[in-house]
């Protein structure tokens, strides 16, 4: 499913939010950096809703990773943070592979590898990372252009936490 346009044309009213929320309060940048902001908003709230909830520790992260992003005044964060929130079911529901593109096309490797680091660090707030979270990373990782190697990198501080290897302990 193409996220960025309806059959119509235009432009999902989710997505259409959080562009403008992003031009809003990052004016400065330009439109690459604007769009690799909505990408990675986009996919932090792809992945926090993975499991149909956004939790508050999930809220609490999304908004320190946003606070990273240089030139977004706390306004920003919190802006973008409220679209998310809000339009959670409407951005998973559409999927993630629109934001993983942009990611894709316009970040070079280790920015995506970034990314990546950051989504797990997520996915794994809640002290777990579920068998459809994990498969869920798996693939948004290959989407992003990255290697298995990659992702299992970026996931090894969460080992523990798998829930598939607790299962079988």
């Amino acid at each position: 499913m193409w996220f960025q346009r309806k059959k119509d044309g235009t432009t999902p009213p989710a997505l259409q939010s959080l562009r403008q929320t992003v031009a809003l309060h990052l004016p400065e940048a330009d439109e690459d950096l604007q769009a690799i902001v909505v990408a990675v908003a986009g996919l932090l709230a792809c992945v926090a809703f993975e499991d149909r909830i956004l939790s508050d520790a999930e809220y609490a992260r999304i908004k320190s990773e946003l606070a990273r992003v240089q030139g977004l005044p706390a306004a920003g964060v919190e802006a973008v943070a409220g679209i998310l929130r809000e339009h959670a079911e409407a951005l998973f529901s559409s999927g993630d592979q629109f934001f993983a593109r942009e990611l894709k096309e316009r970040c070079v490797r280790e920015q995506r590898v970034e990314v990546l680091e950051i989504l797990v660090d997520l996915a794994a707030v809640d002290d777990v990372l579920t068998v459809t979270e994990t498969n869920n990373l798996r693939r948004l990782t290959t989407a992003m252009g990255l290697t298995q190697q990659e992702y299992d990198a970026a996931q090894a501080i969460h080992r523990k936490r798998l829930a598939v290897l607790k299962d079988s302990e």
